[in-house]
């Protein structure tokens, strides 16, 4: 496992460590990363305490495939990255909103997303430093001025996954940056990359 901070937790919690397969039946107890699991709040009951597809998808997009993996939950020094700007592409919808959110907790400074108009001040509450109308004509040129410079981005998150978003994407990520997509790539109703794709 990735991480010097480990812990003894239950079971109760695998499924969002991301265990693999072999390890998440018949076992009690598992070491896994600090980072991963976080306790339930005292005012919940186990019942209550449940976590959303859609922040799972943010979670596991964000810090294994970009492997933007903050040192500890809450952060108590910054990680590697922090003044990095990161590219939320398409952030409207809701696992791209937590993917925002989580950025902002985990310490990340730089953080652009873009989206309709109407999620503009939404986004920015949640810890967008910068917001972009994906519709705008002038959003390539846009995204640059709001990274603070003009060379390309590391870091960006492909929340559409569609052939325009890639690419619209292809004109601000650099030769080595990372773009993780959230869904296979789709030309119209027709998916043009297979079941899977691999982060980086």
């Amino acid at each position: 496992m990735r991480g010097a901070q480990t812990s003894l937790m239950p079971i109760l919690f695998s499924r969002f460590a991301h265990l693999q397969r072999q390890d998440k039946r018949g076992k009690v107890y598992k070491n896994v990363q600090l980072y991963k699991v976080p306790p339930a709040p005292s005012y919940l009951t186990i019942a209550a305490a449940t976590i959303p597809d859609d922040f799972m998808t943010a979670f596991y997009t964000l810090f294994d495939c970009l492997e933007l993996v903050p040192p500890a939950f809450p952060i108590s020094v910054p990680p590697p990255h922090a003044e990095t700007p990161i590219l939320v592409y398409g952030a409207g919808a809701m696992s791209d909103q937590y993917a925002v959110r989580l950025l902002a907790l985990a310490g990340y400074k730089r953080v652009i997303a873009t989206a309709s108009p109407r999620h503009h001040s939404y986004l920015r509450s949640l810890g967008a430093a910068h917001v972009v109308d994906h519709s705008a004509e002038d959003m390539p040129e846009k995204i640059p001025l709001a990274a603070g410079r003009n060379k390309n981005l590391q870091f960006v998150l492909d929340c559409i996954s569609a052939e325009g978003t890639l690419k619209s994407i292809s004109g601000v990520v650099s030769s080595d940056g990372v773009v993780p997509m959230l869904s296979p790539v789709t030309e119209g109703s027709r998916h043009i990359t297979g079941k899977t794709c691999k982060c980086g």
